[in-house]
């Protein structure tokens, strides 16, 4: 394994690096931001002004693309000794035998809300395998976070076969400043409370084709 940078790991690097080949996730905690709560201001208001998808409680649509992709990368870009964004996804998925082509394939970003409370059953966390999601929880308000519950070392496994081992998920509930980055291959169930909210986006190194109509695959990740 080598930095972004090109140089030898560190021991941070390094250690997230294989906790994401372990367990399929990785919560890296982006730098204090005064522009954050500016950030999901701005992505709330734009999923009301553009197109969007109603279902039941949740409503979800791409909102505005730089105002979600400032969301995103707020904090985790703030100083130059620090990866940018886009080479932390590379780095989140460490030693896996994946190689992305120099700018991954992105899909969304997509803002979900719902208005109630919401579970999705067990789904992957990408339409790929080889993908990698990352999900950051648009509340200041820790009544209404959302709640990812990951199935650590699932990689391999099928619905069937995670339930017949009575595995537990790992609930993560991420803070402002938390960036969640998950290998498609792990199974997750997402929870929502009343007023909960999220912004996901995809990155994959081949076009997902049939991909994102398998019967496992998160509603909101198909628009």
């Amino acid at each position: 394994m080598t930095t972004a940078q090109g140089g030898p790991p560190t021991c941070e690097e390094y250690q997230r690096s294989r906790t994401m080949e372990i367990t399929g996730y990785v919560v890296f905690s982006a730098s204090s931001s005064f522009s954050l709560s500016n950030a999901i201001t701005e992505v709330k208001q734009s999923l009301n002004s553009n197109p969007r998808i109603e279902r039941g409680p949740l409503l979800y649509g791409r909102g505005n693309l730089e105002a979600c992709e400032r969301f995103l990368r707020c904090g985790a870009e703030d100083t130059l000794t620090k990866p940018k964004f886009s080479e932390k996804i590379k780095e989140a998925i460490g030693n896996v035998g994946i190689l992305f082509p120099p700018r991954p394939l992105r899909q969304g970003p997509v803002v979900v809300l719902s208005r109630e409370s919401h579970c999705w059953g067990s789904g992957l966390a990408h339409p790929s395998r080889d993908g990698v999601s990352v999900f950051r929880d648009l509340s200041n308000d820790g009544n209404t976070r959302v709640s990812f519950k990951l199935y650590p070392s699932s990689h391999d496994l099928s619905k069937e076969e995670l339930a017949a081992l009575g595995t537990q998920p790992v609930v993560r509930k991420l803070l402002p400043n938390n960036i969640l980055f998950v290998k498609g291959s792990v199974r997750m169930e997402i929870e929502m409370p009343a007023r909960g909210s999220f912004v996901w986006q995809g990155n994959c190194g081949e076009p997902m084709g049939s991909d994102m109509l398998g019967p496992e695959v998160f509603p909101f990740m198909r628009i």
